[in-house]
């Protein structure tokens, strides 16, 4: 039995922030993707290492990705796609950039000794959006 391999491309659009809490220091970011047809997924993450917080998001979508067009044939759970992400070294650099943001802002909300522009602080986090 012959199987044509699919090639998939995906395409991260947009990231934009939706929460953060500054209790457990974590981030939930809505990710707009595109492999085919627009996606919009959401993710969440304790905010660390701007380039860690990248590469498991992006190794976290292509999972995922990866275990939509898998098909199950009655004895294991295949895959007849190829996944790739387009113009992956600048996706990578644009995450560890947007990351970097969000640590450094959480940073500055987390070491805050007033409570005078706090509430700006964490409206400009949760504000805080990419478009690729």
């Amino acid at each position: 039995m012959e199987q044509n391999i699919q090639t998939i491309i995906v395409m991260v659009k947009k990231l934009r922030v939706t929460s953060f809490s500054t209790a457990d220091n974590t981030v939930s970011i809505s990710v707009l993707l595109n492999d085919g047809k627009d996606k919009e997924l959401n993710w969440k993450s304790r905010i660390d290492e701007p380039k860690l917080m990248a590469a498991r998001m992006l190794t976290e979508l292509m999972a995922l990705e990866e275990g939509e067009c898998a098909e199950f044939d009655g004895e294991t759970l295949t895959t007849n796609a190829t996944l790739f992400l387009y113009e992956k070294a600048r996706t990578e650099a644009a995450l560890a950039d947007f990351f970097q943001t969000i640590y450094s802002k959480s940073r500055r909300i987390k070491n805050a000794r007033s409570s005078d522009g706090f509430l700006n602080m964490v409206s400009g986090l949760q504000r805080a959006e990419l478009v690729l």
